[in-house]
């Protein structure tokens, strides 16, 4: 315990160390987990200096190994800086359960890791942006800094956590609450000479599906003067502050306010446990809805599936499934900051789903195949385009899923909810040009994307 508060973590948002493993609430057992970050989850509103956004995944891809694998945004927006820019920072690496210590009382673990950081342009203005349309904010117009560099990163995790009461009765909670306790510490060098750490306390309440905890945290940052966008984010990160979060199921959200008030983070997961899906293709739902965006040409992707076995004649090993399919949304055009290409889309498609591993039920993978039509038109967000509009050019095409779904603890024989990641693709029948600020520029290219999302099953009574 000593040597857990003693080490520092480096942290990105709310403890995480992008691009290694993030640690997981006390008891839950992670087999994959889905993170989003963005500055509304700490601050709220509108506020986009600094790490803005910011996805990642983690999965245990071994015993004792977990892959990890992370995309920050940074940007600096604020006039009175001497220089605005921004910079993507895309972390990939594998880290290993080294060693563990577990008593009655308190678990101590020990996690050590390495990989890769690509710092430079990596597609961030593009989310970025796209996500902003989304949600009615303005675009970011900030350049990209010169810096385009890889480094390797070497990192040491120390998870800890234990127990101070079991069965304990809370007031107006009700009984059988366990109260203990959370540490988690680390620190992480990269071949550039930075190295960063941080240390957090939480105490924790924990009562089946549900946890909570409120706890401190303090975070340092060296060697990072590459550039004026690095410098300024790591300045703003370092400090101490306040940490709440909570877990429902598989859901968990978490804060950080520094005490000074200038800096706040906060991000948002979702944690598959191993949990064994419902056996295939008796127990298939016979409805699934699923919610996402694609990324980095951001769309909102909404996704019905419709699957009767008898009709569709589902084997031992497939599932088949209608799949039905609407995207909207206005991504950036190439990189032009101040044009986006308004899209509408909608599919339908036959896709083929299957656990591809006796005894690990838990994933499937599943692909699809079909057709659909898409609208796509330029805009203009900028003084020099006037917000001007060109003409829509509409085309059939075909679509493409591949990807894997995850099983979370939230589900029983009639609702489940699990993870996805895949890649989606839309190939035209045929390209457009349009006329639009004084040029022509070619719409209804193909396009191949990543897509995260949630999807949510019901399946009949009696299946």
């Amino acid at each position: 315990m000593a040597l857990a508060v003693l080490l520092p973590t480096s942290s990105g948002q709310a403890l995480q160390l992008p691009g290694a493993t993030p640690p997981s609430p006390p008891g839950v057992h992670r087999r994959f987990e889905l993170r989003f970050s963005n500055d509304f989850l700490g601050r709220g509103g509108e506020f986009d200096d600094f790490r803005t956004q910011q996805i990642g995944f983690v999965a245990a891809v071994l015993p004792r190994w977990n892959l990890a694998i992370d995309h920050s945004i940074l940007t600096l927006e604020d006039r009175s800086a001497p220089d605005q820019g921004r910079i993507d920072h895309f972390s990939v690496s594998a880290g290993y359960a080294l060693a563990g210590i577990r008593r009655s009382a308190y678990t101590q673990g020990l996690e050590v890791g390495g990989g890769l950081r690509y710092s430079g342009e990596f597609g961030g203005a593009r989310m970025q942006n796209g996500f902003h349309q989304i949600v009615g904010s303005d675009p970011t117009t900030v350049p990209y800094t010169e810096t385009d560099r890889l480094d390797g990163t070497l990192w040491l995790r120390l998870p800890g956590h234990g127990s101070f009461l079991t069965g304990a009765r809370l007031p107006f909670l009700g009984g059988n609450w366990e109260i203990g306790y959370w540490v988690r510490a680390g620190t992480l060098v990269t071949t550039d000479s930075e190295w960063d750490g941080s240390v957090g306390w939480s105490a924790v309440a924990s009562r089946r599906w549900f946890q909570t905890w409120l706890g401190v945290r303090g975070d340092w940052r060296t060697g990072h003067d590459r550039d004026q966008v690095t410098r300024e984010t790591a300045a703003f990160e370092a400090g101490s502050g306040l940490v709440f979060g909570f877990r429902v199921g598989p859901l968990l959200m978490e804060s950080v306010q520094h005490f000074d008030g200038k800096a706040a983070f906060g991000d948002l997961s979702l944690i598959s446990s191993g949990r064994p899906l419902p056996s295939l293709p008796s127990g298939a739902p016979a409805l699934s809805f699923q919610a996402g965006l694609s990324i980095p040409d951001v769309l909102a992707v909404f996704q019905g599936r419709w699957s009767s076995c008898r009709i569709l004649r589902c084997s031992d090993e497939w599932r088949r499934t209608v799949l039905f399919d609407v995207r909207f949304g206005k991504p950036q055009f190439r990189d032009k900051t101040e044009w986006y290409a308004a899209t509408r889309q909608v599919s339908a498609a036959l896709e083929l789903e299957r656990a591809p591993v006796p005894g690990h039920e838990w994933f499937t993978v599943f692909g699809a195949l079909g057709g659909g039509w898409r609208a796509e038109r330029l805009e203009g967000e900028g003084d020099d385009e006037g917000r001007g509009r060109s003409n829509r050019v509409e085309r059939g095409g075909f679509v493409g899923d591949w990807g894997l779904r995850f099983a979370t603890s939230a589900a029983n024989r009639s609702l489940s909810l699990m993870l996805q990641i895949g890649l989606s693709g839309w190939l035209p029948v045929s390209g457009g040009t349009v006329e639009f600020a004084g040029g022509r520029e070619r719409l209804q290219r193909p396009q191949l994307v990543f897509l995260p999302g949630v999807v949510v099953q019901f399946a009949p009574r009696g299946s």
